[in-house]
C-alpha cells in the first residue's frame, strides 16, 4: 500500500496497491536542503540536495529556495538554460555556497540572480 505513481513526489516503488496518498509537485519554486535528495521532486516537503540540480532541472521554475546550510558547488555553472531564475537563500549568515569560484571557467552569473547567500570566496 502506498503511492504507485512514479511521477509523484512520494512514489513508493515497493507499493503494489495505490492508496490515494500520492503528492504531486505544484508551483514555480524548487526547494533545496542539505538533507534533500536529487531523486525528490524539489517541493518544500521533498527538496533537492543540489542547487545546480534545481537550476537545470526543469523549465517553468523561476525561483530556487535554498534552506540554511553549507553547500559544496563543483564546476560552478549558474548559467540558466531556461531564462532568468532567482536563487534565494534562507539567510545570508547561514546559507553558505562553497566552491572553487576563483579557478572556475564556468562562472557566468548573468542569467541568475543570487540573494541571501554567502560565498566564502568572492565570485570573480
Amino acid at each position: 500500500q502506498g503511492c504507485t505513481d512514479s511521477n509523484a513526489c512520494n512514489y513508493d516503488n515497493t507499493a503494489n496497491f495505490d492508496d490515494g496518498s500520492c503528492i504531486f509537485f505544484e508551483g514555480n519554486s524548487y526547494y533545496i536542503a542539505t538533507d534533500g535528495d536529487n531523486t525528490n521532486c524539489g517541493s518544500e516537503d521533498y527538496p533537492f540536495a543540489d542547487i545546480i540540480h534545481g537550476i537545470v532541472n526543469q523549465e517553468g521554475i523561476d525561483t530556487i529556495r535554498v534552506a540554511a546550510g553549507e553547500y559544496q558547488i563543483r564546476n560552478l555553472e549558474f548559467t540558466d538554460p531556461f531564462g532568468s531564475r532567482v536563487v534565494i537563500g534562507e539567510d545570508k549568515e547561514t546559507t553558505i555556497l562553497n566552491g572553487n569560484f576563483e579557478d572556475s571557467n564556468q562562472k557566468d552569473l548573468s542569467s541568475i540572480s543570487i540573494e541571501e547567500v554567502t560565498f566564502p570566496k568572492a565570485v570573480s
